[in-house]
């Protein structure tokens, strides 16, 4: 007889074809709710009425706490998978106390995150969002034309007409080439960025006090200590866990110790910079421009002051978000509860 498996995940072939061919599998969460909002998580009664009597239940940004798990437990519960990098919704010492496997999917979104903290690097430094802004405003746009199809007569073709000279109304942009990044964090997004910032040739320096020196040299990068990677950087990006010894490090003094004009990436946690230091550098020019994927309340309030900041990039923590991460949990899922099924140890089972 199958084992049962409550799968609240989305998972791609042929990783979904696999683990129905072993368990009997039962669609929960949001898998299971159709008319469901943008957002919404099933209550959690509604949950656990799905998932009781499973051996085996798979979710994803669902709560889960003592309470369901003892209840999860005493109706056979055997292993909880949480398909995140961080469990943080997951009630992780009730799952030790009561001796409940936990897995889950460390790195599902590192090249997902890794190339957009990339992007948004070049968004920055080349002002794209401000030209793409222009475009659909119609700034840089000429007069409407009678066919759109004519061939320009000029051999040298520039978005210059007698009302409109864009390099003008453009500020120049910078290549990455050449331009030192300062990585604070360097766990496996801080890793992948360097390696995508090294084959732009940038040059890496990277803080990790807990990083062993040589991982960081390994990979090409420089290991540095805080003053030495914020004030070479022409560019600092923030790749950092939220923890009490983190919230808020990022102060006045990191700023003050950053070279005037230096660049801002966050796609980690807004809440390990302070707020106000971030808005008083860019207000001062301490900081030329700031791209973020992450605010300190989501969705941004509208009356936020980096909305009105032309250097201020402001994506809506979409960073992690992408098709592929489907791809990249199904094959981790996947690989631990076929060995758990052959009586084997899963090889991602939170600490």
């Amino acid at each position: 007889m199958k084992m049962k498996l409550a799968l609240g995940v989305p998972l791609v072939e042929p990783f979904y074809a696999e683990l129905d061919s072993l368990f009997d599998i039962t669609p929960v969460s949001t898998l299971n709710i159709q008319d469901a909002a943008p957002g919404e998580i099933p209550p959690s009664d509604v949950l656990l009425e799905e998932c009781l009597g499973s051996d085996i239940v798979v979710i994803e940004s669902d709560p889960v706490t003592e309470t369901m798990l003892v209840a999860l437990k005493k109706e056979g519960l055997k292993l909880l998978a949480c398909c995140r990098s961080n469990p943080v919704n997951i009630d992780v010492d009730a799952c030790r106390r009561l001796d409940i496997p936990l897995l889950y999917t460390p790195g599902r979104n590192v090249q997902s995150v890794a190339e957009q903290t990339l992007a948004m690097m070049l968004m920055l430094l080349k002002h794209l969002h401000r030209a793409i802004i222009g475009i659909h405003e119609g700034n840089f746009l000429g007069a409407p034309v009678s066919d759109i199809y004519q061939k320009s007569e000029r051999d040298d073709v520039l978005w210059i007409n007698q009302d409109l000279n864009v390099y003008k109304e453009l500020p120049l942009g910078y290549e990455l080439f050449g331009k030192t990044l300062g990585l604070i964090g360097f766990g496996l997004i801080g890793r992948k960025v360097a390696e995508l910032a090294l084959a732009f040739g940038m040059r890496v320096n990277a803080y990790d006090p807990y990083c062993d020196r040589d991982v960081i040299e390994k990979l090409g990068a420089n290991a540095c200590e805080l003053e030495e990677t914020l004030s070479s950087a022409d560019l600092v990006s923030v790749h950092l866990p939220v923890n009490d010894s983190t919230i808020g490090i990022i102060d006045r003094d990191w700023f003050g110790m950053m070279k005037r004009g230096t660049f801002f990436i966050n796609t980690a946690r807004a809440i390990v910079v302070d707020q106000e230091a971030m808005i008083d550098a860019l207000r001062s020019g301490q900081l030329a421009g700031a791209a973020v994927d992450v605010m300190w309340i989501e969705p941004c309030p509208a009356n936020h002051p980096f909305v009105s900041m032309e250097n201020v990039i402001i994506l809506p923590h979409i960073a992690g978000n992408t098709h592929d991460i489907e791809r990249w949990q199904s094959a981790m899922l996947c690989e631990d509860l076929v060995r758990f099924h052959q009586g084997e140890a899963p090889l991602r089972v939170w600490r």
